[in-house]
């Protein structure tokens, strides 16, 4: 049997929620809003193209389903350290999208798209 970790799960909906608290926070600056649109975009481009099919599984399995790395290396048949490697390296590369989107801004803060 699998179980969930008791850690906080996030969701899509968890993201949209930060992102519609964020842009209240912003006001009503259009390149803020669109630096954080942008942000997010990246951020889900990344997490559902960007990835190898097991990075995907690994990741989603571990933030999105709240599972522990031993069950969803249990699951999928593979080593924990495996598992492991997989969370790690998905969480580089969209953090290298985020990063992008960032520099971007930084750079040309009034005409960027990420």
């Amino acid at each position: 049997m699998l179980r969930a970790k008791t850690k906080r799960v996030f969701t899509v909906e968890d993201i949209d929620s930060i992102s519609a608290q964020a842009q209240q926070c912003l006001g009503s600056d259009n390149t803020n809003r669109r630096f954080l649109k942008s942000l997010l975009h990246a951020t889900r481009y990344a997490v559902e193209n960007e990835l190898t099919h097991r990075q995907h599984q690994c990741f989603t399995l571990h933030y999105y389903k709240g599972l522990a790395v031993k069950d969803i290396a249990a699951q999928l048949g593979i080593d924990c350290s495996t598992v492991s490697r997989h969370i790690r390296a998905a969480r580089e590369r969209i953090r290298s999208h985020a990063h992008y989107c960032v520099f971007a801004y930084r750079d040309s803060p009034h005409s960027f798209d990420c």
